[in-house]
């Protein structure tokens, strides 16, 4: 059976850029926050001392969006059916 762990994204290396001098994963070494929905962070390399930031966007799910995803906000419930599943298929209601 495979293994379903979630990775944390720091250790993937999508979330890690590349250093534009020796072309080595660079790491996390600072986290600032930026306008709301972005974080500035800070890389470095650590093959050759190359540091950068940079602004990336942050997951909404660990910020102050989940509180809005959560609220009472929802879609509109259609209680009115227009069609039904007859042998499988959708047609329309039949008034």
């Amino acid at each position: 059976m495979p293994n379903l762990e979630k990775h944390d994204p720091e250790l993937l290396p999508i979330g890690r850029p590349r250093c534009p001098k020796c072309h080595t994963r660079m790491v996390t070494t600072a986290l600032v926050d930026g306008p709301e929905g972005f974080e500035h962070r800070t890389f470095e390399c650590l093959k050759c001392g190359h540091s950068e930031e940079k602004v990336v966007v942050v997951d909404p799910f660990k910020s102050d969006a989940v509180a809005w995803i959560n609220s009472e906000l929802k879609r509109p419930e259609i209680s009115v059916k227009t069609h039904e599943v007859h042998e499988g298929r959708m047609i329309p209601k039949r008034a």
